[in-house]
């Protein structure tokens, strides 16, 4: 992994029903992982990249706020039906790249990447944003897989060193590391302020 760009596609919209299948819920449970992450009813979730809203279900469940973000409009329809009703406590954001969000700095209590860290083309540039808006003790999330395994339609596997590094180098210090199933919760505190430079909202 380099900061010049990852090289993996996006998720095709339409195969979307491949990220909220049974066993997939089964080995990553939304409301137990956003418990374990210490989401409380006052904070406010960045659920980057959120497909079709199967994480974003059980942040929307417990945070006072939850903005999905994605880059693809077919998924954040589908994350839009798929909450129903809790869409009311949900902001939708499309973004072409994830470099400019639509989101007031500061206003960010936790921004969740689940599954999404390897397909960015600008991770430096889509870190520098993300730490723009979160607030001073805000926190960032990145899962990945890092053992192999067979199940169909998986994200590739990650070295989670080599994550680590690299968002490290972008300013953020590493909190944690949470093992779920064949995948890793990489925990990080945001940068001081003076180590990015984002465009204010």
């Amino acid at each position: 992994m380099s900061g010049g760009g990852h090289k993996h596609p996006r998720f095709p919209a339409w195969l979307s029903f491949a990220l909220t299948r049974r066993g997939r819920r089964r080995e990553y449970p939304p409301e137990a992982i956003v418990e374990r992450l210490g989401v409380r009813g006052t904070h406010t979730v960045l659920d980057f990249g959120c497909g079709p809203g199967f994480f974003t279900v059980g942040f929307a469940a417990k945070a006072r706020r939850t903005v999905a973000v994605d880059a693809q409009h077919q998924m954040l329809e589908k994350a839009r039906k798929r909450l129903g009703p809790a869409a009311a406590n949900v902001e939708f954001i499309k973004t072409e790249n994830g470099t400019t969000l639509r989101v007031a700095s500061g206003s960010i209590d936790l921004a969740f990447l689940a599954f999404v860290y390897h397909e960015l083309e600008h991770p430096e540039a889509v870190l520098r944003e993300l730490a723009r808006t979160l607030s001073p003790s805000g926190r960032l999330v990145i899962m990945e897989r890092t053992e192999p395994g067979r199940a169909l339609f998986q994200a590739p596997q990650v070295d989670p060193n080599s994550v680590e590094q690299e968002v490290g180098r972008a300013g953020f210090t590493p909190r944690e590391r949470i093992r779920w199933s064949r995948s890793t919760l990489l925990l990080f505190d945001r940068p001081p302020a003076k180590e990015w430079v984002g465009i204010e909202s």
